[in-house]
């Protein structure tokens, strides 16, 4: 999808919204993602994207996890986030490739 997360002081925050229908959704730069499809994101990310990834160090996973590949999958699914803030976005998934 036409954003971007990142980790952040132990928080998952959206770094870039270049989406203009997740900007209506009302979701923000700086945002805090605490769950992905109901599932808490760090438990999301240890189980359905970090043994996708391959990493040289645990800071490359680190990006890897939560830089690239936490939003990715197959582009027919839809994504639904709950932020901190208790906004629900739901978007596609990005296609990795």
């Amino acid at each position: 999808p036409g954003i971007r997360t990142r980790l952040v002081e132990g928080k998952v925050v959206v770094s870039r919204v270049a989406d203009e229908s997740l900007k209506r959704q009302g979701l923000t730069v700086g945002d805090e993602v605490i769950k992905i499809d109901g599932e808490d994101v760090f438990f999301y990310a240890k189980h359905h994207v970090e043994p996708m990834q391959s990493a040289s160090t645990p800071q490359d996973m680190e990006v890897r996890k939560f830089a690239y590949g936490l939003l990715g999958g197959d582009a027919r699914a839809s994504v639904k986030l709950l932020l901190k803030n208790g906004k629900s976005i739901t978007m596609k998934a990005q296609v990795l490739l």
